[in-house]
């Protein structure tokens, strides 16, 4: 599975996705369980949800799937209005914390990616944005009615990505 398969599965389940979350709470847990039927189902994965991180019990990884030639571990953020940090700074904070995760003793490489998904035309052009500066960032969006927008990055070790500038917000002109 490469980023951009992930990315399609989840668009391919976009209108699922945005029914999810019309009622409410709960829709990005739901978006999760999902995906990682789907992988199960479609890619013969063994997955799993909330996986603790090795050596920090506090801490769960969101999605673990392995194949067999590699293993995926995924954490996922979704679009929040309520959270007023920029998407990409939410972003890059579960980037660093995934950076950390490991499989000791695994003889299988690991893939680490985040996985964001967003809903607003705001978000879209934020994810969209912040691809232009990460080279390691697939983005797909899904226009019109009900369309998400899904942000798939690989975080390798050793490299960082470059922290996108906000969008500027069009100020009115008073005369």
């Amino acid at each position: 599975m490469t980023t951009t398969d992930a990315c399609n599965l989840f668009i391919s389940h976009g209108k699922q996705i945005a029914q999810a979350r019309s009622i409410g709470t709960g829709w990005s847990a739901w978006t999760q369980v999902d995906f990682l039927l789907t992988v199960q189902s479609q890619l013969g994965m063994t997955a799993s949800r909330k996986v603790n991180y090795p050596w920090e019990s506090h801490r769960k990884l969101d999605m673990l799937a392995q194949g067999k030639e590699r293993v995926y571990a995924m954490e996922m953020i979704t679009e929040n209005p309520s959270n007023p940090a920029p998407f990409g700074t939410r972003l890059l904070g579960e980037a660093g914390k995934i950076r950390t995760y490991s499989i000791p003793g695994s003889m299988l490489p690991l893939a680490r990616w985040v996985i964001g998904i967003v809903y607003t035309t705001w978000g879209k052009n934020e994810i969209r944005q912040y691809a232009l500066m990460d080279k390691n960032a697939v983005v797909q969006v899904m226009d019109g009615q009900g369309g998400i927008g899904v942000i798939v990055l690989d975080v390798l070790i050793g490299e960082h990505p470059v922290v996108p500038p906000p969008i500027p917000v069009p100020v009115p002109i008073r005369t």
